[in-house]
């Protein structure tokens, strides 16, 4: 027998609760060793000294009320909780929880913040100059640097008539402006870089 599984049954072996060999084996190691034999020693004393209190008597019917009001406690929302995402705390799945977790919050955020760096924007190229009407807020845009807004249009300086073709989006055949004036619009993504 080591010192560890000594010192763990030797409660258990002071109330003579561990069977006949384990008694054996308890007694044998505290003759071979002197750090757990001091530890027996405290521990006999001990039981002694708690063996000497005076026991008082429970008023009548104390264990009936007792049970009774373990009975009528309700658990709280918070053992809910804890109860039924116990697993999260296991260190086995504390990984597996935690990827869960990043995953949903981004998909969340994404999900919200879509509308705020992308969206479908009409561009009518006039005097080569490409001028986009959004349907979001083009304040937006403009704070972030890429816009310049004039009257509920926007302006791309940068972007002239011959560079739309690197922004028409093939995936999507709609017209927002008729083609009777001679007008292609262009839907371009924005992207907040």
């Amino acid at each position: 027998m080591n010192c560890r599984k000594f010192l763990k049954n030797l409660n258990f072996f002071a109330e003579g609760e561990l069977d006949e060999s384990l008694c054996r084996l308890m007694e044998q190691h505290v003759k071979v060793c002197p750090q757990c034999a001091t530890e027996w020693k405290k521990t006999q004393k001990l039981f002694l000294f708690l063996n000497s209190v005076p026991k008082i008597k429970a008023p009548p019917y104390f264990e009936a009320q007792l049970n009774q009001r373990i009975e009528n406690l309700q658990p709280s929302i918070w053992h809910w909780v804890v109860d039924s995402f116990s697993f999260i705390l296991n260190r086995r799945f504390q990984w597996v929880s935690l990827s869960l977790c990043v995953g949903l919050i981004s998909g969340i955020v994404l999900f919200f913040a879509q509308d705020n760096f992308r969206g479908s924007i009409t561009a009518i190229p006039t005097n080569g100059i490409l001028t986009v009407n959004h349907e979001s807020n083009p304040q937006q845009l403009a704070d972030i640097g890429y816009i310049s807004v004039e009257e509920g249009s926007f302006q791309f300086p940068e972007i002239h008539s011959d560079d739309i073709s690197k922004f028409m989006d093939t995936s999507k055949n709609e017209s927002n402006i008729p083609t009777s004036h001679g007008i292609q619009p262009v839907n371009i993504m924005v992207v907040n870089f």
